[in-house]
């Protein structure tokens, strides 16, 4: 299989009833910078990130029942983790390379709440594990 990502885990993500306590134990137990929690109306979650030196937690909880999130916790009640993010140079041609290679994604790429082309593997496919997929950020040069 040709690869569809860098050598490069861009966070893990564990779904939780309520983010405030699990940022408030990791920054005491790890002494990790926290972001402040935002609203992703899209995805249906409140999230915040735990930036350690080599790599994020992404730290998500359902804004409603609605919510995928709302649904995963309804299986796991105290949390758990929900998913892994590789990167990749182009979402769309990772996409293309998965599918070809029989993999479903469960949507095609599309621009995440941090500007970034991305999409999810199904778990199905990939040993129980969901998998995002995030094209990376290219960092602008203004000179």
């Amino acid at each position: 299989m040709t690869k569809v990502a860098k050598n490069v885990l861009d966070h893990i993500a564990i779904a939780v009833p309520k983010i405030e306590p699990v940022l408030e134990q990791y920054a005491d137990l790890f002494g990790a910078e926290i972001t402040s929690p935002k609203i992703v109306f899209e995805q249906g979650i409140r999230m915040a990130y735990i930036q350690f030196q080599n790599i994020k937690i992404e730290v998500i909880e359902p804004l409603n029942e609605q919510s995928p999130i709302a649904k995963f916790l309804a299986r796991n009640p105290k949390g758990a983790m929900h998913h892994i993010c590789a990167v990749t140079s182009d979402a769309e041609e990772s996409s293309k390379l998965i599918k070809d290679n029989k993999i479903r994604v469960l949507s095609d790429p599309e621009e995440g709440h941090h500007g970034q082309k991305m999409f999810f593997m199904h778990p199905s496919d990939t040993s129980g594990i969901l998998i995002e997929v995030v094209e990376e950020k290219i960092e602008k040069d203004n000179k």
